[in-house]
């Protein structure tokens, strides 16, 4: 029972090569390293964060149909994407709202939703490709 649970945290946890494969994306690094001469560069920033969820959230589809063309012959794998496919959405959607809310400096809070969003977009898109 030990191993069991040590291997299921093992896998839930991503190692420092994963986060780090999740975190690079160079055009988000190249706009936000855009001075964009803005008394405030929040909103600059969170431009660039909508741009980056836009290119995860294609990659998150893609992964999903790419998942649904490999288990096409199977309608019971088919559910299971679909229904875990909701399932994730829901997650991280409510998930960021506990990440908004925590957010001490008020002006951040829209931003650190959108980290939020793309954090766990980009690592589900990552199981997706582990397991296709």
């Amino acid at each position: 029972m030990i191993i069991l649970l040590a291997a299921l945290l093992e896998t839930a946890s991503p190692d420092v090569r994963v986060e780090q494969r999740i975190a690079t994306d160079p055009e988000l690094n190249r706009c936000l390293a855009v001075d964009d001469k803005a008394e405030d560069p929040i909103p600059h920033v969170i431009d660039c964060y909508d741009a980056a969820q836009a290119r995860a959230e294609a990659a998150l589809a893609a992964g999903y149909a790419a998942l649904r063309t490999t288990y096409a012959a199977n309608p019971k794998s088919l559910a299971a994407i679909d229904a875990g496919e909701k399932a994730f959405l829901a997650y991280r959607d409510s998930w960021c709202q506990v990440d908004e809310a925590a957010e001490g400096e008020p002006r951040m809070v829209v931003a650190t939703a959108k980290m939020c969003r793309l954090e766990l977009t980009r690592y589900q898109v990552y199981r997706i490709d582990s397991v296709g």
